[in-house]
């Protein structure tokens, strides 16, 4: 893909720790390429694995360097369960990218001194999640699950939602 006046985001502050520290930036020229791969397989009637590659190249072509925020190598494998005979579905994703490349602006946004810029390396993180629900009198369903776990997570650089459990009830009639 070509991209002309690519909208992404840039630190205003390295020690920045809010979204608010952030700023929009128009960047002139991106080209993305890549390559995704998915394989699924049932280990036995209810239970099954699928597998996630992603390899990316994104480039900031008018900079000569990566896009900001994106990994070259991401990937997820899922364990679910499909029980559809008791009404109980579930699964456990676990993911992994890469290092993310990001690019601070020192100086004042507000009088426009930004002279100097610096690269920030994001390392490799991972999450996982994981979910499980339960069916029962035809129209009702529990569920409960827990996302990022792992609390994966910079909050400079990676404003992903920290560890968060949740549950509910869904009714369909």
């Amino acid at each position: 893909n070509g991209i002309a006046n690519l909208i992404s985001f840039r630190s205003l502050d390295p020690d920045a720790v809010t979204i608010s520290d952030f700023e929009y930036a128009k960047l002139g020229r991106v080209r993305t390429r890549g390559i995704e791969g998915e394989f699924g397989v049932r280990l036995l009637e209810a239970i099954g694995v699928d597998l996630t590659y992603t390899l990316t190249d994104a480039r900031d072509l008018a900079q000569d360097r990566a896009l900001p925020g994106v990994s070259a190598h991401q990937g997820t494998a899922r364990l679910w369960l499909a029980q559809r005979k008791w009404g109980t579905q579930g699964h456990i994703r676990a993911g992994i990218w890469g290092p993310q490349r990001f690019y601070t602006l020192p100086g004042s946004a507000e009088t426009g001194l930004e002279t100097d810029e610096d690269q920030v390396v994001v390392p490799t993180y991972a999450r996982l999640d994981a979910r499980v629900s339960q069916s029962f009198l035809k129209y009702f369903t529990v569920f409960a699950g827990v996302d990022n776990l792992l609390n994966a997570g910079v909050a400079t650089y990676l404003p992903l939602w920290p560890r968060m459990f949740y549950g509910g009830l869904t009714i369909r009639y």
